[in-house]
Formats: structure tokens, C-alpha cells, sequence
């Protein structure tokens, strides 16, 4: 799952069901709330979601997935469609056709710009850097002025294992950064998910799809299949309710009136998945 190594963010519990699997999660407020599917095997998920909420029987699980899905539903709890994962088949992405033709037009102003796109050696040093970027990015956020975590996992100040880091350069300064998550089969990777996404106020418009296009043709020459450009919050529920039911009624029509309302804030998250739609993803 796209979300999977956001497991390893601080300050999260974890449930652990032994030779079974973990399960993150935190709570607020009275009420469990895990994090993403279980890590464990597909033949082991009832069984370890059975003890998890035998332990945990006031449970909010947030994003779950594929076959979770369904082994919840038989638990008996409502499963209510929050977006989908935009996920792109590399093998298969190209940048013809007039489908992609914003993304060409912010390739060609970031290479009019003088920016460079490359990939880097995650070093302590570099982190420092980064957290030094971040902390101007930042201080441009009109919702929040600190990071964020849970759903969506803070920068680490140190290099972590398996991650990716691609940043788009302008002389000898960093401009913006997207740092990639990976995401395994059987212990192996196959693909990865662009995870955190920051830029310099006065960067380019398009430069981290420029820095996300560069890791594609990269991650393309590795045999690597998947990039998850990860949720497009609250896209596409009515057509998903209309395949899978709507869940919890309540929930379903307020987040609906949430993505259809212009406060600002909210409305932003329709211009998130417009902007995923660029590239064409698959939407699951």
C-alpha cells in the first residue's frame, strides 16, 4: 500500500499480534484510529484484525484498501469512500498526446529557468538542507505553519532506509525536493510513492512534476512498476458508493458537502486531484 511506510513516522502506537503482524495507530479523544492496512500477510489479515479489534473495539481505521476492505465489511464495521490513489503504470507512462501537455509546458519552463533535476545521496547534511527549505515552505501555508503527520508523515531530520530523494536545482541551491517512499512485495521493491513534496516560494510553477517526471524515466531504466502520486481526497466518492455502498451515511454526505464547499481551505482539495488527473493515473 501506498501508505505503508508512513508506519515508521514518530509518535504512533503500535499493535502488534505476534507471528502475525502490526498495526499503527494512535488515539484521540476515547477512539482508536489506525493507521492504513495491517502489515501482515494476506492469508493472516482476518485473524489479525479480528485480535486488533478485540483489543480495540472503537476503531476508526483511515485509508484502508483492497482486500481490508472487505475483511472489515465482513467484521461488521461501515466502510465509507473517502477518495482514491492515483497510481501510474511506469512502464507504461509517456508524455505525448495532448493529455499531457501541462506537464511538457512545466518541463519546458523550468528548463527555460535554468533548473536542473537530479537525484541525490540522502545524507544528514542534505536532511539539514531540506529542514532548512521546508521551514520557508512552510511559513507560505495558509492552513498550518507546522508539519503534519499521521496520514500525512513529517520529514524526517535523518536519512531513512529504502527512501529516494530527487530535487530540482537551480546553480548550487536547492529548490524544491520530492522525497519517495517505497513500497514492497514480498520484500522486494517495486515501486514508490511521492511522499513529500516542498519548493522555494519563488520556484518555478510545475518544478516538483518536473522533479516527479524525472524520477519516472528513472525509476522506468530500474524495471520499477508503480508511482503512487497517493490520494486524491474525496474524488470520485459518489461513483465508489455506487459500486460499494456508501458506508457510514452521515460521514459519506459530509465529506461530500466538505468537497463541494468554497471555503477555501476545503476547496483546495479539488484542485489536488485535478492536479493528479494530469497524469493520467489509475485512479483505485
Amino acid at each position: 500500500q501506498s501508505l505503508a511506510y508512513s508506519a515508521i513516522q514518530p509518535a504512533l502506537n503500535y499493535h502488534e499480534c505476534p507471528d502475525l503482524g502490526i498495526l499503527p495507530y494512535r488515539r484521540v479523544m476515547g477512539t482508536t484510529i489506525a493507521l492504513g492496512n495491517p502489515l501482515c500477510a494476506p492469508e493472516d489479515r482476518t485473524r489479525f484484525l479480528q485480535h486488533f479489534l478485540q483489543h480495540h473495539p472503537r476503531t476508526l481505521f483511515g485509508q484502508v484498501d483492497g482486500a481490508t476492505t472487505d475483511t472489515l465489511r465482513d467484521l461488521g464495521l461501515y466502510l465509507t469512500p473517502i477518495g482514491v490513489d492515483a497510481f501510474i503504470d511506469i512502464p507504461t507512462f509517456a508524455m505525448n498526446g495532448k493529455t499531457k501537455r501541462d506537464l511538457r509546458h512545466y518541463q519546458n519552463r523550468c528548463n527555460a529557468a535554468g533548473l536542473t533535476m537530479r537525484e541525490v545521496q540522502d545524507t544528514p547534511a542534505e536532511r539539514f538542507e531540506l529542514h532548512q527549505l521546508s521551514k520557508i515552505w512552510m511559513r507560505t501555508k495558509k492552513i498550518s505553519t507546522r508539519e503534519l503527520s499521521f496520514l500525512v508523515r513529517p520529514l524526517s531530520p535523518r536519512p531513512e532506509h529504502d527512501t529516494r530523494l530527487f530535487i530540482a536545482q537551480q546553480g548550487s541551491q536547492t529548490q524544491g525536493f520530492v522525497l519517495f517512499d517505497p513500497i514492497y512485495e514480498h520484500g522486494t521493491i517495486t515501486g514508490y510513492t511521492a511522499s513529500i513534496l516542498r519548493a522555494l516560494p519563488d520556484t518555478p510553477e510545475g518544478s516538483l512534476d518536473t522533479i516527479i517526471l524525472h524520477a519516472i524515466e528513472k525509476f522506468k531504466q530500474e524495471n520499477i512498476h508503480t508511482l503512487s502520486l497517493g490520494v486524491m481526497p474525496m474524488h470520485h466518492m459518489k461513483k465508489i458508493a455506487q459500486q460499494h455502498g456508501p458506508g457510514a451515511r452521515p460521514l459519506y454526505h459530509l465529506c461530500r458537502a466538505l468537497y463541494a464547499s468554497p471555503w477555501h481551505p476545503i476547496s483546495n482539495l479539488k484542485g489536488l486531484s485535478f492536479h493528479k488527473s494530469r497524469y493520467r493515473p489509475q485512479q483505485i
